[in-house]
């Protein structure tokens, strides 16, 4: 199920306010092929106030009853990671027989929308905010990775759905990873998905998962190797103007070679980023958290001074207009909205 930022400023002309149980739903700001996003206020009680990201099915897919248990699927496995890179999964709603996953609002832009922006504004991506996010990026994996069940064991969750798309980036510069809609559990009789089936975007899939063969782990490490090419590279990894010829090159693991921009040690980028992108998924690293300790190693040796807070601050400076027109009308939509009696 794929989901969008929760950060879009576009308000359908037609779209009306409406109650599930204590939150009131503003504004919608996102949809996928399956399902859709709102953002909405909660009402806690003495006054207190909590913006929140509301997720249900479309309507011509909330009558399938396999497709709602897959949504309920969605935020049992979002709630067993916890992690700072991780959009937070705060439960589940049901109000008038729709089910909602109710989720941390994020208030910033996701990776796609933010280098749009670069693009608009004539912006080269900075050598500091290509490994900020990366970092943060791999943190959040290697949590998915390591997500364990009530009883301790590890569940073998797996994302399968990283793209820029569902990497927020906050205006004080956090990382958070996002959207669990085809994530699922390599551990037998969990969740009953472990058999891998090809969903997903043809851009940011592995070898294997363009192939619908069984997937494990180190699929997500290949598709965080596809992000970190582009943010390198200024441009799509894989680049057709055919679908079909994506999938090929997907399945192939047809990497271009990584364009010299400049950066220091432009081998030893070079090498980080071919093992992440190895055909065969047993030469890629064995973990994520072996994959940052690389990516960390490179940032360390040529002098790369990662900073959250000087992170927001470029943003906040880069991309002001932008950022105030995102909260006006945020804050706009919240004034006209009144208490839950």
């Amino acid at each position: 199920m794929e989901e969008k930022s929760a950060t879009r400023a576009s308000k359908p002309p037609e779209f009306a306010p409406f109650r599930v149980g204590r939150q009131v739903v503003y504004e919608k700001i996102g949809e996928g092929g399956m399902a859709e996003i709102f953002l909405a206020q909660r009402w806690a009680g003495v006054g207190g106030t909590q913006r929140i990201v509301l997720k249900r099915l479309l309507k011509h897919f909330a009558e399938d009853p396999g497709l709602v248990k897959a949504l309920v699927n969605e935020a049992k496995v979002a709630s067993r990671v916890s992690s700072g890179n991780i959009a937070q999964v705060m439960g589940l709603e049901e109000h008038e027989g729709t089910v909602y996953i109710a989720m941390e609002y994020v208030e910033g832009l996701d990776l796609s929308h933010l280098l749009r922006l670069f693009s608009k504004h004539g912006l080269r991506v900075p050598v500091a905010f290509v490994f900020h996010v990366v970092t943060g990026l791999l943190n959040g994996v290697e949590a998915v990775h390591r997500a364990k069940d009530e009883s301790g064991r590890e569940l073998g969750l797996v994302h399968l759905d990283i793209s820029p798309g569902n990497i927020l980036v906050s205006f004080e510069g956090e990382v958070k990873l996002c959207d669990f809609g085809i994530a699922r559990s390599t551990a037998r009789g969990i969740l009953d998905r472990a058999r891998a089936r090809v969903q997903g975007k043809f851009s940011y899939m592995s070898p294997e998962q363009a192939r619908g063969d069984e997937l494990d782990h180190r699929s997500d490490i290949y598709t965080s190797g596809i992000v970190m090419w582009e943010l390198l590279a200024g441009r799509k990894m894989y680049k057709a103007a055919d679908p079909g010829e994506v999938w090929r090159m997907a399945v192939k693991a047809d990497v271009p070679q990584l364009p010299d921009r400049g950066l220091p040690d432009y081998q030893g980028l070079h090498r980080i980023l071919s093992k992440a992108l190895r055909l065969e998924p047993g030469h890629r690293y064995e973990s994520a958290k072996d994959f940052h300790e690389a990516v960390n190693d490179y940032v360390h040796r040529n002098a790369i001074v990662l900073s959250q807070i000087e992170i927001g601050r470029f943003l906040s400076e880069n991309f002001a207009e932008d950022i105030v027109e995102v909260r006006r009308e945020r804050e706009r939509l919240m004034g006209a909205l009144a208490p839950l009696e």
